[in-house]
């Protein structure tokens, strides 16, 4: 191997990880700013979690062992999907299956 083929190997390898350290820094900067604004917008547009229907972690209950008595969740308002009057019926159809156009 003779030497300007050893200075262009050299020079594309710094140049590989000069793009990789871009990439690197790319990548993290996308990282924090979208945990900056994912939390900025959840301080400006406070949502409404839905409610937990597992137990409450330990050492958030009020003293009695309970849950902590605080407001009505926001979607207690709103209607809740109801199970229908009765089961569908199947179709008398024979079953078929489309794929594609042809």
């Amino acid at each position: 191997m003779d030497r300007w083929e050893r200075s262009r190997r050299r020079a594309r390898d710094a140049g590989l990880a000069a793009v990789t350290r871009w990439t690197r820094r790319a990548v993290a900067a996308g990282v924090v700013l979208s945990g900056v604004l994912g939390m900025g917008l959840a301080h400006l547009l406070p949502g409404q979690a839905a409610p937990s229907d597992g137990p409450s972690p330990a050492g958030t209950g009020d003293a009695s062992g309970g849950r902590a008595s605080a407001s009505p969740p926001a979607e207690a308002g709103r209607l809740r999907l109801t199970p229908p009057h009765r089961a569908p019926r199947p179709s008398h159809r024979r079953p078929h299956a489309t794929s594609g156009g042809s």
